[in-house]
């Protein structure tokens, strides 16, 4: 237990003090990037906690090789399988964290917030989970299917699929089932990167050009123009009074 302690103690003191980091990166881009005049706390808090379970799932790759490297080195193979282990069920308790959030809370959340001024609150609660019942639908799909998928072709003649489905949870497919939802999720959100970064790079030449000005700079473009046109407006009356 010394042994493994003494290799789980650098890691996971590292990987802590990056949480750290992360919990300000998510602070630092939600604030900077919200919109400043449509601001809901429960959004912004909704923001943070998403990129900050996405770059804390990112941030175990780190942690799980340095983690096998320095165990590999000196600690004996059962310190090394059990940290493997271990390694791997903070693997999937984060990624069991990710699958609620984007099957369960943020479509609730979505459905929540979008008509908050339009709708009564218990209206806005039930048409939310009828939705978010849609979205676990589609995740239990997804789970049945990585469940039921076989990870390999049959290579024996006649295999009975009845003793296959019988074995599944014995011979942890579950793992696989989690597996494959979360690469659909993953590809979904490829998908949607994809798309969205595409419309942004093809006019970022167009940004780069025509400049970036600040708030202040169109207030004062628009101060004067509205003047100007005070101005045309007066002389035009003055013209129509004096004819």
């Amino acid at each position: 237990m010394g042994e493994k302690s003494r290799v789980l103690a650098g890691g996971w003191i590292t990987y802590l003090l990056c949480l750290g980091g992360v919990a300000v990166l998510a602070l630092v881009t939600v604030w900077r990037y919200q919109h400043r005049g449509d601001k809901v706390l429960s959004a912004s808090l909704l923001a943070m906690l998403s990129i900050f379970l996405t770059m804390a799932a990112m941030s175990l790759v780190p942690l799980d090789i340095h983690t096998v490297s320095q165990a590999a080195s000196y600690a004996s193979n059962t310190t090394v399988v059990e940290l493997g282990n271990d390694l791997e069920i903070v693997y999937f308790t984060a990624y069991g964290l990710i699958l609620s959030l984007a099957f369960v809370l943020l479509p609730f959340c979505y459905f929540f917030l979008e008509e908050r001024e339009q709708e009564a609150g218990s209206k806005r609660i039930r048409r939310s989970l009828l939705y978010t019942g849609v979205s676990v639908a589609a995740f239990t799909i997804f789970l049945v299917i990585g469940l039921l998928l076989k990870p390999h072709a049959s290579t024996g003649a006649g295999e009975d699929d009845l003793h296959y489905l019988a074995d599944v949870l014995g011979e942890g497919h579950g793992r696989a089932a989690l597996s494959f939802c979360f690469g659909v999720v993953c590809l979904l959100g490829y998908l949607s990167w994809l798309t969205y970064t595409a419309c942004g790079l093809t006019a970022l030449p167009l940004a780069l050009i025509r400049g970036r000005r600040s708030l202040q700079a169109d207030a004062e473009d628009l101060g004067d123009e509205l003047a100007s046109n005070r101005a045309r407006m007066r002389e035009l009356e003055a013209r129509g009074g004096g004819g």
